[in-house]
């Protein structure tokens, strides 16, 4: 049977309820309470109630639909402990949301926790992540042994494992989809297409035109967005562009990315379209609020 680990939302998975979520409260989110009610939004009116950053069950939904995406498993929660190389080139894939030693987010994830607890069991491989990243290397050199000691890390200091965990992924991923989400005027749905993005094909350093000329197998998030709002006239949702026109424009330029990664490296069977396609089946049902039942 083929591993689906990092491919597909494969089969049919019902968010018929916010229950089955409501255990996955994590180590930074235990205090949270009086959590805003999510509402009705248009495209263009910016409600800062319906993002991420301060409606918790609007998270708790997005993170189960990337987690589904990511690791094949909508209780994200088990998806902390989880580290494989998986052939894409990055070296090793890890965590939440697929940290690799290839790239930098698993230095800064390995900082931040040194931080947190000076004695964790990845504190060695510091030297060797940095080394790597520089590089953009899948090299497993320095990193004997990271595989056990991300899974000690994550069954005998899991608290604060998680809350290092949770640090990036708010402060290189979230934040700024969020932020991009406003500054465009979309709505949930298009907030989770962005985050979803972000996560996959890396933040990106914003460089004007950067996408023109350039393979799309190497967009990041920030040129997909640009070439998007090149495509678009210069505008977005918030200037009055239909968003579910805008929305798909993106997920044609994902495409278009995916597709070109899958033809540079024949070996790569990782990165199918399963996700894309679910969100173009939300765009199309008009569920831009992230209504529950979520069936995909």
């Amino acid at each position: 049977m083929k591993n689906t680990m990092k491919i597909a939302l494969s089969g049919a998975i019902a968010l018929s309820t916010l229950s089955p979520l409501t255990n996955v409260v994590h180590a930074e989110e235990q205090q949270e309470q009086n959590i805003p009610k999510q509402t009705s939004q248009k495209a263009g009116n910016v409600n800062d109630n319906n993002y991420m950053e301060k409606n918790f069950d609007l998270r708790k939904r997005i993170m189960a639909l990337v987690g589904a995406a990511e690791n094949t498993n909508s209780n994200y929660s088990n998806n902390y402990s989880y580290i494989e190389d998986i052939g894409d080139h990055r070296g090793y894939t890890a965590g939440i949301i697929g940290f690799t030693t290839g790239t930098d987010d698993m230095v800064h994830l390995v900082k931040h926790y040194n931080k947190i607890n000076p004695n964790n069991d990845l504190k060695k491989y510091e030297g060797a992540l940095k080394q790597l990243s520089k590089e953009g290397s899948e090299s497993h050199k320095g990193l004997e042994g990271f595989d056990k000691a991300w899974k000690n890390a994550s069954k005998n200091d899991r608290d604060n494992f998680v809350k290092a965990q949770n640090y990036v992924l708010k402060h290189d991923y979230m934040d700024k989809a969020v932020q991009a989400a406003k500054d465009d005027g979309l709505s949930q749905l298009g907030q989770y297409v962005y985050f979803d993005a972000i996560v996959k094909h890396g933040p990106g350093e914003f460089k004007q035109g950067g996408y023109k000329g350039k393979d799309p197998a190497d967009w990041s998030f920030d040129e997909l967005r640009e070439s998007t709002i090149d495509k678009s006239g210069g505008k977005s949702p918030k200037n009055g562009v239909n968003e579910e026109d805008f929305l798909n424009a993106f997920l044609d330029g994902r495409f278009k990315s995916i597709q070109k990664e899958n033809e540079n490296d024949e070996s790569n069977d990782n990165d199918v379209f399963d996700r894309l396609k679910t969100q173009q089946q939300f765009i199309k049902d008009k569920n831009f609020d992230l209504k529950l039942p979520l069936d995909f």
